[in-house]
């Protein structure tokens, strides 16, 4: 069975329309990055990992995967990977969210209780989560899980990553004669990214990492995922930013954080953090929570990918005709309210289609002779009712009652009546 990583590729915010403003964060692909070098730690070769958009999970359609999923849960991006594709079996770790996503997204609740337990990067995370009754744990970023370096280079840099201006007039001088400055924020050179442009990302983030784990003596950043994977190598780390927001909410379990009016107060000469204990605990976890699962999986995803993987049948080919036949009169995007005729088994075929056809239609009644109640979120009604709702066309879906349809439609809409009705009826010709 295959496992997942995120690819990194991205649809095409809202903020970055403009290219000249679209900015990568390499920090997006140092987070990749890591679940590679995870996977490698515990034996999983490359041939067994598939890469998927991680803004397209909703629409993912390959082989059954298990995917540690890291997600920022932004608004941006919310709708695009949430929920996932049934063909996806999320492991939740690192989770982040900036707000109670909940509270407008209460269908998520339900979802990440089906993966509990959730690991989450900060502390306000894993509350947001309890408030709802997920079972949740505060785990850090497995960004910490890279190999600790080997060597300590002789004469080492001091990096200076996307540091605050404000820092400038409290660094020492004898840091400024070896400090190089350098930033995560790439301009994108394709956007949307293409998956040649991601390639050039992640390429980008290596060989930084290579730097900061081959050349750094020191490293100093407001960049939280420049920091962690510096953390995990053995570098000693300086985090000082303007204003500590909640992600950093776990970090200062291992390194003082520094905020803007308390940059006087920096040591600047910080120790190495020792926490090969954490990465054990975060990898075991990983490897453990994905043998779990396939173990628990993986013969009915075998079994499942071997009759989805078929020249399949297309069914309801007649009523599918019928509806698209319609697209001449309602366009895919139009809103039309329409009634269906009849409330057997053919109506739950037609709504389906009509939904998939005519994603925007609605549905505003059912129209049954003999039953009462609800169906498909709407009253059912008898014919002497039709006139107290709204509908544009009809669909019949009943062979019985077919004829007091089309009489009652007559009745309405005259001669032209058969531009007001589509029938879906198996076995019937029309």
């Amino acid at each position: 069975m295959k496992l997942g990583n995120y690819s990194c590729l991205f649809q095409g915010h809202i903020a970055f329309r403009d290219k000249e403003n679209a900015f990568a964060n390499l920090g997006d692909n140092i987070i990749a990055l890591a679940i590679d070098s995870i996977y490698q730690t515990i034996g999983i070769s490359t041939e067994n990992i598939i890469y998927v958009n991680k803004d397209d999970t909703r629409k993912y359609n390959g082989e059954y995967i298990v995917l540690p999923a890291c997600l920022n849960l932004w608004d941006f991006s919310l709708d695009l990977r949430l929920p996932m594709s049934p063909k996806i079996y999320p492991i939740f770790i690192s989770v982040v969210a900036n707000r109670d996503v909940f509270i407008d997204r209460p269908d998520l609740i339900e979802y990440f209780k089906k993966y509990e337990p959730i690991g989450c990067r900060d502390e306000q995370t894993v509350e947001i989560f309890r408030k709802y009754g997920i079972e949740a744990y505060l785990m850090g970023c497995h960004t910490i899980c890279f190999p600790k370096r080997k060597n300590k280079p002789k004469n080492g840099k001091i990096f200076l990553i996307d540091t605050s201006e404000e820092l400038e007039k409290f660094i020492p001088q004898k840091i400024r004669n070896k400090c190089e400055y350098l930033t995560h924020a790439v301009p994108y050179k394709e956007y949307p990214v293409t998956s040649e442009e991601n390639n050039r990302l992640n390429e980008m983030a290596k060989k930084l990492l290579n730097r900061y784990a081959n050349e750094a003596e020191l490293i100093v950043t407001s960049r939280l995922h420049a920091a962690t994977p510096c953390i995990a190598m053995g570098i000693p780390v300086i985090v000082a930013c303007d204003n500590i927001d909640f992600r950093f909410g776990w970090l200062d379990k291992y390194i003082k954080l520094y905020s803007l009016e308390e940059f006087s107060s920096i040591d600047w000469d910080p120790k190495p953090v020792e926490l090969e204990q954490t990465k054990e605990w975060i990898i075991k976890y990983i490897r453990d929570s994905i043998n779990r699962t396939i173990a628990q999986r993986e013969e009915l995803f075998n079994l499942s990918e071997f009759y989805e993987n078929r020249n399949k049948t297309i069914f309801y080919q007649l009523f599918r005709k019928r509806l698209e036949e319609l697209l001449r009169k309602f366009n895919y995007n139009s809103d039309f309210p329409y009634v269906i005729w009849g409330s057997g088994q053919h109506c739950y075929y037609a709504y389906g289609l009509i939904s998939e056809i005519f994603p925007k239609a609605k549905l505003t009644a059912i129209v049954d002779k003999y039953q009462t109640g609800r169906r498909l979120g709407v009253e059912i009604i008898k014919e002497a009712e039709l006139g107290t709702v709204q509908f544009k066309h009809v669909f019949i879906t009943t062979a019985p009652g077919k004829m007091e349809a089309i009489k009652k439609l007559e009745c309405i809409h005259g001669h032209d009546a058969h531009n007001f009705y589509t029938l879906i009826i198996s076995q019937q010709i029309s």
